[in-house]
């Protein structure tokens, strides 16, 4: 019982890391994440509200900071700023178009480029999960307990194909290498092929499937020892009298004889070629000069 007790008085005085502040600089996308953090340390304490207003304004800088500045130090002035804050960055018709701007300007993944393929599936999947939970809490926020329910056509279709699926859906299919859009396609037929959960499950699954066998990775060439490769370099290295042998059997080859720039004719040069008989002389002369610029 004693060794119980003295564990729990043990375990009740151990000093935990300090907690440090987020900051907030004014970027829209970041506004959802400093909220909850600083809810989470401050908000929710018992803290006097002017204090919980001081670390407030500590924790704002730059556009947000100078958002709130005019606001006295106050404790009725804690929820005034929160507020002012969660108007101007927080608005969530705003934050769903950015999220949206932000998936159609993710860079597309090159063909066998792994490390670009596993940074664009992450991204995507980061800014989709922001933008359905905004979309969930404006529905829900828009909703009347009176609203007949969603169709299928405006929510899901039989196959579990959202209307946001179908929206963003082939904005990923887009920017996904060719050969994953390829064996997604083979793979799916067009009821299914706008589904962006299983979209998404495919393309990790094939991201795995490149990293597992080094799908990337330049081959590593074996070094040869010093010695054989000196060998090797000995051998492969013309002599003198090889290099003329060379040079002059290149001399002493008849060379191809061009064929006409006019009709691909090699039996004749272009002023000799029949084509030109049928021309005037100043279609003649533009075409012979045509030639001659090529």
């Amino acid at each position: 019982v004693f060794g119980t007790a003295r564990s729990t008085t043990e375990a009740a005085h151990i000093k935990l890391p300090t907690l440090e502040l987020p900051e907030f600089h004014g970027d829209f996308l970041k506004w959802r994440s400093f909220y909850d953090q600083f809810k989470a340390a401050v908000g929710d304490s018992d803290l006097p509200d002017v204090q919980k207003l001081s670390y407030l304004r500590g924790s704002c800088k730059g556009e947000a900071g100078r958002a709130i500045e005019g606001l006295p130090l106050t404790a009725a002035n804690y929820t005034e700023a929160l507020g002012v804050l969660k108007r101007r960055f927080g608005d969530p018709a705003t934050l769903i178009g950015l999220y949206a701007e932000r998936l159609v300007s993710l860079d597309s993944a090159a063909e066998g480029d792994i490390k670009g393929y596993r940074e664009l599936l992450d991204s995507f999947e980061t800014h989709h999960r922001e933008l359905k939970t905004l979309i969930d809490e404006l529905e829900s926020a828009t909703a009347t307990p009176a609203a007949p329910p969603s169709t299928p056509s405006a929510s899901a279709t039989a196959t579990g194909t959202t209307v946001n699926d179908l929206i963003l859906a082939p904005i990923l299919s887009l920017k996904l290498p060719c050969s994953v859009k390829m064996e997604w396609r083979r793979r799916t037929d067009a009821k299914d092929r706008f589904n962006l959960t299983n979209l998404l499950d495919f393309a990790k699954r094939e991201a795995e499937t490149m990293e597992s066998v080094g799908f990337n990775q330049a081959p590593v060439e074996k070094s040869q020892p010093p010695a054989q490769a000196a060998r090797a370099s000995s051998r492969c290295r013309p002599t003198a009298a090889t290099a003329a042998l060379t040079v002059r059997a290149g001399r002493d080859q008849p060379k191809p004889r061009q064929p006409c720039g006019i009709c691909d004719d090699p039996a004749h040069r272009p002023k000799a070629c029949p084509t030109l008989k049928g021309m005037t002389p100043e279609t003649k002369e533009c075409e012979l000069n045509r030639i001659e610029l090529n």
